[in-house]
């Protein structure tokens, strides 16, 4: 696991890396941020961003677009990624407020009570969910 507060700043710089399409440098520099080790990552099975999918060729036994987004950044920054698979979002946060995990990569939402706590990068989705009734009724 990353100490401190570094695997906040690695997150964070790695996101930026993340979002500069088509272009190896940052900022001007020739070269990308990177950083040596290993970190932690607590995640939760949910289609289509975190499968359990035992033919995955990384050896991490995940697949989906979290997935694929965490191992693009771990790449970049020179990261080895050990997964830890939880049954549900209550067990990630725990695992993240309590340092037992370095980051937490899944289908969590964004709430002021959890931001008091952990702090959350940009969102990276938009579920864009909305309440739909059927039209002409009274109420």
């Amino acid at each position: 696991m990353l100490p401190g507060g570094l695997f906040l700043v690695a997150v964070a710089v790695a996101i930026g890396v993340v979002l500069v399409a088509g272009t190896n440098t940052v900022l001007g520099q020739e070269e990308q941020p990177t950083a040596s080790g290993s970190i932690v990552v607590s995640t939760k099975p949910l289609a289509p961003f975190v499968f359990v999918d035992d033919s995955d060729s990384s050896g991490s036994g995940l697949s989906g677009y979290s997935v694929d987004v965490w191992n693009e950044i771990a790449a970049r920054l020179g990261l080895v990624t050990e997964w830890v698979v939880r049954d549900s979002v209550g067990e990630i946060l725990t695992e993240v407020e309590n340092g037992d995990v370095d980051v937490a990569i899944a289908g969590i939402s964004m709430t002021a009570d959890r931001e008091g706590v952990i702090d959350f990068s940009h969102p990276y989705f938009d579920s864009g969910l909305q309440v739909v009734t059927a039209g002409g009724g009274s109420t």
